[in-house]
């Protein structure tokens, strides 16, 4: 989702609760363990 242009107007928390997680602590962290960096990187690199 954080790279489909569909959903390019979603905040990160919004992303995060929609891929079922319970807080932006517990997506940020999930995300940082799997890709390496924060969404707001990954969204920018891409």
């Amino acid at each position: 989702m954080i790279l489909d242009a569909e959903f390019k107007n979603y905040s990160h928390l919004t992303l995060g609760l929609e891929s079922g997680c319970i807080s932006k602590k517990a997506f940020y962290k999930a995300f940082k363990k799997v890709t390496g960096i924060t969404p707001k990187a990954y969204r920018n690199s891409n």
